[in-house]
């Protein structure tokens, strides 16, 4: 019994229909990871993408590779613990022991270069789905240059503490109304009021 050709017709279409749909489905996920891949791979901060269970990295950008010093199938070769130091690879793991949902800021961590080098890095992350596995999108600012300035001016203030409160001199600070913001024990003792007295207007 042969169908109607109005019936054919319609099957045809429907299948037609059909195949657009799916094509247009594909064209738009394409269009999808083209973008993710120019923002990932053309981004100029390190980027990573790992395991969240293996912890192994499944992609890594260009970026990444320039600042670590790895050729793209060695940092692949890698997990997350081979680029910490040991002594801090109980932090990374408690770590990723915290529940997740999209993005974090995890903080401030150390990581060793190829060449053994230690740098500081801020690290920020978020929660994603990598090729059907649980997977964390990583991205990495380098901020050693800024961490050492913070300890050099730390560093410099204690210095500047110490000498003003242990100076065989009398010292204070003022403001520009003249009023003490801070008074070390030499000039206290000349003036024979307490540091607190003297900021308080004696």
């Amino acid at each position: 019994c042969a169908l109607p050709i109005s019936v054919i017709l319609v099957g045809i279409a429907a299948a037609a229909a059909h195949f657009i749909a799916v094509r247009h489905q594909l064209l738009l996920l394409e269009q999808r990871e083209n973008g993710f891949r120019l923002l990932f791979h053309g981004n100029p901060l390190p980027m990573w993408v790992s395991d969240l269970e293996t912890l192994r990295f499944l992609e890594v950008n260009d970026a990444a590779l320039a600042q670590y010093g790895y050729s793209r199938d060695e940092f692949l070769s890698l997990t997350l613990l081979d680029i910490r130091p040991p002594e801090d690879v109980p932090r990374l793991k408690a770590d990723l022991r915290i529940p997740r949902s999209g993005f974090r800021n995890a903080g401030a961590w150390r990581h060793r270069l190829k060449d053994g080098r230690i740098i500081w890095a801020q690290i920020a992350n978020h929660l994603t789905e990598w090729k059907g596995r649980k997977a964390l999108l990583n991205v990495a600012q380098d901020i050693t240059e800024s961490r050492r300035s913070e300890e050099a001016l730390r560093g410099t203030e204690e210095l500047f503490r110490s000498a003003f409160e242990e100076a065989p001199f009398g010292m204070c600070l003022t403001s520009l109304d003249g009023r003490f913001l801070q008074a070390n024990a030499t000039l206290c003792q000349m003036l024979g009021y307490s540091a607190e007295e003297l900021k308080g207007g004696a």
